[in-house]
């Protein structure tokens, strides 16, 4: 079994690893994820021990997705599991670093979730996820001056 993963707590910049991650090249940063989400098991140990998900019913319980089931059938369905779920909780995530310290397999998931978060504060300005129960999260509020969905695209070089 794997050492436990021991979750740096976040002072000065706390995207400072993301930014180290976004200075690799493409392939680096595709090899760098491949690496850490190959170590998956599916245990659903990050999943359920977040509490930023809340569904009843979780998409990757329902039997009639192609990402239903604990065990992976290929790299990408591998891949798309974390994805999905760091996308499901961005704007909701506060950065506490549970999904990686309970990781079997330690995982830096918590990079994952942090790269979302950065890149939100980047289109929609500072927001910290759990801050205040006032302000409301960024992708489930609308703006007159939001972004438009193209310009996440437009600057992917950016943001990647």
């Amino acid at each position: 079994m794997a050492e436990p993963l021991t979750v740096p707590q976040f002072t000065g910049d706390k995207f400072a690893k993301v930014k180290e991650i976004e200075a690799m090249s493409a392939e680096e940063r595709f090899a760098f994820w491949q690496s850490e989400l190959s170590k998956c098991i599916r245990c659903n140990a990050c999943r359920d021990i977040c509490p930023a998900c809340s569904c009843e019913q979780c998409i990757f319980d329902k039997p009639d997705t192609p990402v239903a089931g604990k065990a992976y059938a290929d790299e990408v369905e591998e891949q798309m599991y974390h994805i999905i779920r760091a996308f499901h909780v961005a704007g909701r995530c506060t950065g506490c670093g549970e999904c990686a310290r309970v990781c079997p397999q330690g995982i830096h998931l918590e990079l994952l979730n942090m790269k979302f978060m950065k890149d939100i504060n980047s289109f929609f300005g500072q927001y910290q996820a759990g801050a205040d129960s006032e302000t409301p999260a960024p992708q489930v509020s609308y703006k007159q001056n939001d972004p438009e969905a193209n310009s996440a695209v437009e600057g992917r070089e950016q943001h990647v």
